[in-house]
């Protein structure tokens, strides 16, 4: 299926990616290059309606993205492999120079000791800073300068990244690293499965069983809002044929679903269950089920059930758990999210804003995987956004919520 890549990075090297792009079959590219890496996240930002995937030239300028929070689909790095690194090197010796002191950035140190060890090249005087998070193109570029000024001073800089070979390159002789044609090609038919996998789970077949009080005839109109085909069971029970993109959006990802207020309005007795699977068959078991558990859930209740994950519940509460708080296991029917993680989530201090970056350290997931699970809880009305946290570039600021577990 078709593939809208964006490519960020500078512009030299988004230019000598880019041909790549269209190698692949069904995949167009969008060339998004910028001054400085710093600039990623506001491009991601900017851009996120146009692509499928991305593309970044580097771990640096996929790093700001990520902790900027605006990456909600595939995204991949080019690695600077030993490869590269090794054919920085030949291009040093054909010129008759020193390669046993250089300083090097970005890369690993595993990397860079195993490229010299291979070669039987002594590292003792070669010195390395790898990536990291906190660090600027300005720290990375007097680390380069340190490394000429001290005893053994290195007589090359080689760099991964434009904006160190912009500040140094006038300064010391200074090589920038470009990644090989095997990484490139490597990395873009692992992110075009990605897009492609991504794709197939948004078209993922959802049938839905809906069953009101008898005599409630003007029911099917509320549901043109699913995009879907209805029809009628003999038992009265109506089912519903959508797929997954158009009830994640009906539903604002699975979090609430407004629908089922409307429903409550024609009938006192209002059960939808909801089932999510990768054919038709599997999709109606588990409607099923859905159903099953929305009955038990209270007189109006919709259940998302899916294949090796949690039921979701969106309903009144059931009169069963009035008058008493909530247990673990009923707040992870009731929002889709383990009874572990929410037993983690429960020890944060209520009064303490939470942004998905800490609450994906705690959680120890990815911060896109924490934007879900703030999702799930702010959709149950667990969690409530409480402004907006300095994101120290600029790049879109990060969320705060405040949570609220009984």
């Amino acid at each position: 299926m078709a593939a809208v890549i964006g490519v960020v990075g500078p512009h030299d090297v988004v230019d000598a990616v880019i041909p790549y792009c269209f190698e692949q079959d069904d995949v167009t590219a969008l060339s998004l290059d910028y001054a400085d890496e710093a600039e990623a996240p506001a491009i991601v930002a900017a851009q996120a309606d146009n692509v499928s995937g991305w593309l970044f030239t580097g771990i640096g300028p996929y790093t700001r993205a990520e902790r900027a929070g605006v990456i909600d689909r595939p995204a991949v790095y080019l690695p600077y492999t030993r490869e590269a690194l090794q054919l920085a090197l030949v291009g040093l010796l054909r010129s008759h120079q020193d390669i046993d002191r250089l300083s090097i950035d970005t890369m690993s140190n595993n990397a860079v000791q195993h490229c010299f060890e291979h070669a039987g090249i002594d590292t003792s005087h070669i010195r390395v800073l790898p990536f990291r998070a906190d660090l600027t193109t300005s720290d990375y570029a007097e680390f380069h300068r340190r490394a000429h000024r001290d005893e053994t001073a290195a007589s090359h800089a080689i760099t991964c990244l434009s904006s160190v070979h912009e500040l140094v390159g006038a300064e010391l002789p200074t090589i920038q690293l470009r990644p090989t044609r095997h990484a490139i090609r490597n990395t873009l038919r692992h992110l075009k499965l990605s897009v492609d996998e991504a794709a197939l789970g948004h078209a993922q077949i959802v049938l839905g069983l809906v069953e009101t009080s008898p005599g409630t005839s003007n029911v099917v109109r509320h549901l043109t809002e699913l995009n879907a085909s209805v029809g009628q069971r003999p038992d009265g029970t109506l089912l519903i044929a959508t797929t997954r993109g158009r009830l994640a959006a009906a539903s604002h990802e699975f979090t609430e679903l407004p629908l089922l207020k409307r429903l409550a309005e024609l009938s006192d007795r209002v059960h939808v269950g909801f089932g999510l699977g990768r054919t038709a068959a599997e999709a109606e078991l588990l409607a099923r089920r859905a159903l099953t558990r929305a009955r038990r859930a209270g007189p109006v209740a919709a259940v998302l059930s899916r294949r090796n994950d949690a039921d979701v519940v969106l309903a009144e509460k059931a009169p069963a758990t009035a008058g008493r708080p909530q247990t673990l296991d009923e707040l992870a029917q009731q929002t889709g999210i383990a009874s572990n993680t929410l037993s983690v989530i429960q020890t944060l201090d209520g009064d303490v804003p939470v942004t998905a970056m800490l609450l994906a350290d705690r959680l120890g997931l990815q911060a896109r995987s924490a934007r879900r699970v703030l999702a799930k809880l702010e959709g149950a009305g667990l969690a409530q956004r409480a402004g907006e946290a300095p994101s120290g570039s600029r790049g879109r600021p990060a969320t705060v919520y405040r949570i609220q577990l009984p």
